[in-house]
């Protein structure tokens, strides 16, 4: 379901991430989406936060073999990265429970605030199709949450396109990379 990493990623790396994100931050996008909805068979959740692509630094990291050195030996896959971003939230943003695209078999979280809630996994909903998991949603029945701590200088590896999840109201501002994998190495 996930794994974490602590002290997987250096101060010196961190900081280097920090810096490109932040030099980024003025042109991230903005997502807002106030409800949920059924797409095809995938739940669309609700959303306030900004995003921006990463840069030349996040692609030497990548290079670095840290994350998908981490896949391979604890996680038992062996994939190359698909997809990156930087993910800006402010006071009141968030991601609403949801799935990764598919195409995002697994996504490394990486922090970069020393201080960020946690993650919230639905476990009960990860083996519900599309249209069931918005039904619960809508209900209410979202079953057992687990909370998963995002530690600073390390890396929570998640199922997401398996067990939906969600970043919930961030009581102050933050940023997180997400490394999606899903393409064999």
């Amino acid at each position: 379901m996930y794994q974490t990493f602590t002290n997987a990623i250096t101060d010196r790396q961190i900081a280097a991430l920090t810096r490109e994100s932040s030099d980024r931050q003025a042109a991230a996008e903005r997502i807002e989406s106030q409800r949920y909805r059924l797409v095809g068979n995938h739940v669309v959740s609700t959303a306030a936060f900004r995003f921006s692509e990463t840069g030349p630094t996040m692609a030497a990291f990548l290079r670095s073999g840290v994350l998908t050195g981490l896949l391979r030996t604890h996680v038992g896959v062996d994939l190359e990265p698909v997809d990156t971003s930087y993910n800006y939230y402010d006071v009141g943003d968030h991601i609403g429970i949801h799935r990764d695209a598919p195409s995002c078999r697994y996504a490394a979280l990486i922090t970069l605030s020393p201080t960020i809630q946690p993650l919230i996994l639905y476990p009960e909903l990860a083996p519900l199709d599309g249209r069931a998991m918005h039904e619960r949603i809508r209900a209410g029945r979202l079953g057992h949450e687990e909370h998963v701590t995002l530690p600073y200088l390390g890396v929570v590896v998640l199922h997401g396109s398996v067990v939906p999840h969600q970043r919930p109201t961030s009581t102050r501002a933050c940023s997180v990379t997400t490394v999606c994998f899903g393409r064999a190495a």
